[in-house]
């Protein structure tokens, strides 16, 4: 299974989703994305009813002026 590289979990009171971000060096977001969902990350926080965004970012060495990009998709936690 195993995790993700970051888990941001906010307060409760707070009106804001889960962050599951996994970070890659030289290869695509989609990349990141792919492997949060082909790990099934998210699954760990299905017993919390709260809207979970998954989050890829790359860093490519070749190109430092666009190294950070983050490519951002949300879904719901499946019961």
């Amino acid at each position: 299974m195993g995790c993700a590289d970051i888990v941001y979990l906010p307060k409760k009171s707070v009106d804001m989703p889960i962050l599951v971000i996994e970070l890659k060096w030289n290869k695509g977001a989609k990349t990141a994305l792919d492997q949060i969902r082909r790990k099934h990350y998210p699954d760990v926080l299905k017993n919390r009813d709260e809207q979970i965004l998954l989050v890829g970012i790359s860093y490519d060495k070749d190109d430092p002026e666009k190294s950070i990009r983050a490519l951002l998709r949300s879904c719901k936690t499946v019961e």
